[in-house]
C-alpha cells in the first residue's frame, strides 16, 4: 500500500501524500455531512407546524416519535435544555440541528439527557436509504437482488 501512495520512492508517506490520500475520503465525509444536515434541516422545517421557526417541545416530542424513537416527553424536556442555548424552551433551527448532529463524546449536564441522546443517535444510524446510496454505484452485479427487486 505504501508503494502505491509514495510518489517520491523513499518508502515513507510525508505528508503531501497522506493528504492526497485521504483528500477524496475527506471531501466525501463533508458531502455526507452536508447531506445529513440538510436532512435536519428538512425535518425542523417539517417539524414547525406553527411556521413560528422555532420548535416547541410538542414539535420536538413529534417529530422525534414520527421518525420512530421512542423516549417520554420528560426525557425530550431534559434533554432539549442542554441544546436550548436561549433558554426559551423551544429550538431553532440550529440548536435543532445539534441536537440531531452533534456527536456522541458531547459533554452532557444532565446524565438523563446524554442517555436520551444516545438512544436518539442509536436510532439514527443505518436505514435502509443509506444501503441504498451506499449501494447505487455498484455494478448491478453486485448488489442484493432484493434491492432490484423492492426498489
Amino acid at each position: 500500500m505504501i508503494k502505491t501512495v509514495d510518489k517520491d520512492g523513499d518508502m515513507r508517506v510525508d505528508l503531501n501524500e497522506f493528504s492526497a490520500l485521504m483528500r477524496p475520503e475527506m471531501q466525501n465525509r463533508l458531502l455526507e455531512q452536508d447531506e445529513r444536515i440538510e436532512d435536519f434541516r428538512a425535518m425542523f422545517k417539517d417539524a414547525d407546524t406553527d411556521y413560528s421557526g422555532y420548535l416547541s417541545a410538542d414539535e420536538v416530542y413529534t417529530c422525534l416519535l414520527r421518525n420512530g424513537i421512542d423516549l417520554t416527553y420528560e426525557e425530550l424536556l431534559d434533554l432539549m435544555a442542554e441544546f436550548d442555548v436561549g433558554g426559551d424552551a423551544q429550538l431553532d433551527i440550529d440548536e435543532f440541528v445539534a441536537l440531531m448532529n452533534t456527536s456522541s463524546d458531547l459533554a452532557f449536564n444532565s446524565e438523563g439527557a446524554k442517555n436520551t441522546y444516545l438512544k436518539i443517535r442509536m436510532n439514527n444510524r443505518l436505514q435502509v436509504t443509506d444501503f441504498m446510496k451506499a449501494l447505487k454505484n455498484l455494478p448491478s452485479a453486485f448488489v442484493p437482488s432484493v434491492f432490484h427487486q423492492k426498489w
